[in-house]
This record gives structure tokens, sequence and C-alpha cells, in this order.
């Protein structure tokens, strides 16, 4: 359930009460910013015997029991170490905090409240000072973002790659990493709050791009750009800015005009606007483009104008980055469930099965009356990054630029690691090392690829990809049947690491899904079937 705001709940509390349950660091934590906020909790509450009819924070600590027969109307905040990582984000002990309240009846929405998220409000200087105006003539200004690209992937392989080689671009505004978290928050959230109100939680969604007295924290240093190394593999906090700056930079995009969001669209300009004012982009008489990095796997593109309208941007343009699809499939099987395994969702709607969907081209195929969208393949960046950039730019009709040569985010050169025989070494994303693997054994076996390399045929064919297999038309139902009779080693590997570690109520049987998927999609297919066009190298255009 989703709550309003923090402002609300301060709001409630003021009438209500409030008890933080937890009794602990995040509770020490919600008691300084309520307090800073003007709100004063009355109490802790503690499921640890030991803690209660003690004092915390100069609060009695009571058992939840003991709280709710004392505050039976209070707003009741789950305060819990969020630190504590088995794998995944341990999300156990908060859900059962929660049905402890739903069992003595004290929850409500503001129980939800994630208490991290508004752990910038103790770094700011002074939490109402939101009335700041100043001169926005030297400023870049959210009106002056006139065209928007929407970037997606086939899952991750050169996502963040692309990003930061457009990096910089003085045609291009970014807010790296900001993923469909943002279309969420505003659907849910913020397009029904104004004022100071509004200003806060937008503040809250730069959880991770701000400097922080807390940056130590792993829930706060991991949270955006857990990936932004040096060459020796050091956090780089050059690439956060102030919260003080960008609360000041966010108050002055509404200067003029009611502190309200008319749309998903005027609130990405906006964002994007007093981030780049924070780090002191130049004004340019330009009409922008905004790159939004929504992150998302198996995007539909008939949901292109539910996120931007028309009578917003002069050009609405998707990009979505491509993979050779076999290799795909072994690279994300390898990080994502071998290497990462508790850390992975293998549910019948996770990102695995996405991926797959991807793999055979299902997103990229051509929808009646959306035109606005391009492919660019993950292999043309990396081997022929130049040309394609150029490409790019031509695409987009700005300019090109050196800076489009080197991986950066707000200007700093990035480092990631990768896994070698040799250990864990860090490399630009320029670096080719992991692009051309060829042995796959490790996830796939020599009938697997060639299965995959059948099934695939036409996506492969579509974007340049060679192919040395029949393509999966050429063979009756039969022979299909066949083809699928055998398991594929990395839905197997898949299994391992479902039963081991999925939830009970997730189990299923991942190869018969897949072969399902694989059997309904080539039975399916179209000989007409068009696909979305990609960008090419300028050698190669013509």
């Amino acid at each position: 359930m989703w709550h309003k705001s923090i402002t609300d709940t301060i709001n409630q509390a003021k009438e209500r009460e409030m008890c933080l349950y937890g009794a602990g660091f995040w509770g020490e934590i919600a008691y300084r910013i309520f307090t800073k906020m003007g709100c004063n909790p009355v109490c802790f509450c503690d499921d640890a015997p030991e803690k209660c009819r003690q004092k915390y924070q100069d609060l009695p600590v009571y058992s939840l029991e003991e709280a709710v027969e004392r505050y039976p109307n209070a707003v009741y905040l789950v305060c819990i170490d969020v630190e504590k990582r088995v794998g995944t984000w341990n999300r156990d002990g908060f859900t059962n905090m929660i049905r402890n309240l739903k069992k003595y009846g004290v929850y409500d929405s503001n129980s939800e409240l994630r208490i991290p998220l508004y752990l910038y409000l103790l770094d700011l200087a002074n939490v109402n000072d939101m009335d700041i105006v100043e001169n926005r003539e030297e400023l870049i200004c959210a009106e002056e973002i006139q065209n928007v690209v929407i970037f997606n992937h086939m899952s991750n392989s050169g996502s963040f790659y692309l990003e930061q080689l457009l990096d910089g671009h003085p045609d291009i505004l970014t807010l790296p990493y900001s993923t469909h978290v943002f279309g969420l928050v505003y659907e849910h959230r913020l397009k029904y709050l104004e004022g100071t109100e509004l200003l806060i939680e937008m503040g809250a969604q730069m959880f991770g791009y701000f400097h922080s007295a807390y940056g130590h924290l792993s829930c706060v240093k991991n949270n955006k750009f857990a990936l932004i190394m040096d060459e020796k593999g050091q956090f780089m906090d050059d690439v956060l800015i102030h919260p003080d700056d960008f609360m000041r930079q966010l108050r002055i995009q509404f200067a003029g005009r009611k502190i309200s969001l008319t749309s998903f669209g005027d609130m990405m300009k906006i964002y994007a606007a007093a981030y780049n004012n924070c780090l002191g982009r130049k004004k340019r008489d330009t009409s922008y483009w905004l790159f939004y990095h929504m992150h998302k796997t198996n995007y539909d593109v008939a949901d292109t104008y539910e996120y931007f309208h028309k009578d917003e941007f002069s050009r609405i343009e998707n990009l979505i980055i491509i993979r050779e699809p076999v290799q795909q499939c072994y690279s994300y099987v390898r990080r994502m469930i071998i290497k990462g395994k508790d850390n992975i969702i293998l549910t019948k709607d996770a990102d695995f099965i996405h991926t797959i969907k991807c793999e055979m081209g299902l997103n990229l195929e051509k929808r009646k009356g959306i035109d606005c969208v391009k492919v660019i393949r993950f292999e043309d960046l990396k081997f022929r990054s130049e040309e394609t950039m150029r490409s790019l730019c031509d695409w987009m009709k700005i300019p090109y630029s050196d800076i489009l040569s080197s991986t950066t985010t707000n200007g700093y050169e990035v480092y990631f690691p990768v896994f070698t025989a040799d250990g864990v070494k860090y490399i630009t994303g320029n670096d080719t090392t992991t692009v051309g693997e060829k042995n796959f054994s490790e996830a796939l076996t020599v009938w697997d690829e060639a299965r995959l390399n059948m099934i695939y045929s036409k996506f492969k064919k579509a974007y340049g990809y060679e192919n040395d297999v029949p393509e999966f038309t050429e063979f009756d139902e039969a022979a299909l049947e066949q083809i699928l009779q055998k398991d594929f080693k990395f839905a197997s590997i898949a299994q391992e690491v479902l039963d081991e570690y999925g939830r009970p109520e997730d189990k299923y049987d991942i190869n018969e899904f897949i072969k399902k998927m694989y059997a309904e999609y080539m039975r399916g297919y179209k000989e007409e079937t068009e696909y979305y066009d990609y960008i090419r190298p300028v050698a190669d255009e013509g």
C-alpha cells in the first residue's frame, strides 16, 4: 500500500500520536527525521523483550502489544535495519512487522513509509527553506527540453555503457540510472501532490544521488551508483550532488508556476533540468534531448504515449539496445543465475522470462501505427563505437562530439568489475574483454547452442547477426517437437536455483515452461513479420 507522503504522515501523527516500531538504528534515524520535521514520537515498540521497559532516545520502549494498549489510534511506523542482506534485500523482517501491525489492528498506509528515502532531510541545512527563487537566465529550464529518447534493453547488456557514452554531450540531458521506478512513484504518489509536500517527495526519489553523512551505508551507497568505480575499484563520491543544491534547483524550476506536476513528462523534464544544473552544465541556445533510461526488459513500445504526451515534445523516440541472442542468453545465465543465484527472482513473470522473450525478438516486431522505434547493437558500440555514435547523432539530429568516445558518469571516467581467470579486474566500458566469449559450456550444451540459433534465427537475420544453422521455418511440426524434446542446460541450472532459493508458491517446471514458449512462438510466427530498423555504423549506411 502506498503512503501519500511524509508530510501527510506527520500531519496525521500530530493528531493521532506516533509510535516507532523498532528500537534500533533505523528507529533512531526515524526519530531524528521526525523531530527535525516538528513531529515528536511518543514511544518506541520492539519485539525484543530485553529492549522493552528501557529508554531509547529518551523515549520509553514497549512491546507492540503494550504500545497498542496505550496508543490504539497512533501512527505506527516500521523502522527496520534494511542493511541486513541475504542475497536480495531481506524483506522478511519488514513483512513480519507489517503482519504484526495488521494483527493488532494498527496498520495503515503510513506503516509502509520507507525511512531510508528520507535520510536526505537530515543532510539538509534547513528542511523548511523551500522558497528560494534565483535568476533562471543562466540555468537550464525544463521547458527547453523538447525531445526525449526512451531507452530500454534486452536485460542490461550495454544499457549503462551507452548511457555513459552519451554522458556530457552538450545537447543531451540525463538523470543517470533513473529507471522505470520514477514512473511508478509518479502514478502512485507525486501526481497528487503540490507545494512543499511535492518538493520533499521529489527529493526523496533522489535517494542515492546525494552526498550524505550516511553514505557509508550500503543501502545508500549501492542504491544508484554501486558500480561507479575508479580504476582501483573504489566508489567515486565525486559523482554525487549535494541535497541542498538539488532542492534549490528543484524549487527554481517551479518559478512562476504552481508547484505541481502536469504529467510524467513534465516531471522528468524538471528532474533532468534541476539535476544537470547541479552538475554545472552550461546553458545552451538549443532544444535539449532528455535521455530517459527507463531500464525495462521486454518494454512494450505501445506504452510510449502513456508516459510522454505528443503535445509536450517535438520528438518522442524509443531506442532499444540488443545483443546477439545466444551470447545474451549465456551472459545472463552466468551473471544473474550462476553467480547471482541467491539474488535472483525466477518466477514466471520475472526478468529471466522477459529476457528470453527479448531473445526471440518479440518486442522488436513492428507495431501498426508505432514508428518511433530504433534499435542499436551492443556489438557495434563496442567494436565500431565512433561510426555507430555518429550514426546515432545523425538520427537525433545533433552534432557528433569527441566526448562520446569515453565512458563517464557526470564527467568522471567509470570502471566496473569483471571476473577473469586471474581474478577480478576493473575495466572501462570500452574494454572488449568479455564481449567475444564463444565458450558457452558453463550454461549451454553444444545442442543447446544449435537449437537456440534455430529458434532465434529470425531475430538474428533481422539484425545482421551471422547464423550457420537453418531457420526454424524450414522444419515441420514433428521436427520442431524433436528439437524441443531435450531439456536445456541453462533452464536446468535455473531450476536448481529456484528449487533451492525460491518460495514454495513460486515453484514450476522451468524447462517445460520455456519449451512451451518457444513452441508457441515458432508455430505462430508469420513470414510477413517486420522488425524495427537498427542504427548502422555510418560506413555501413546505404
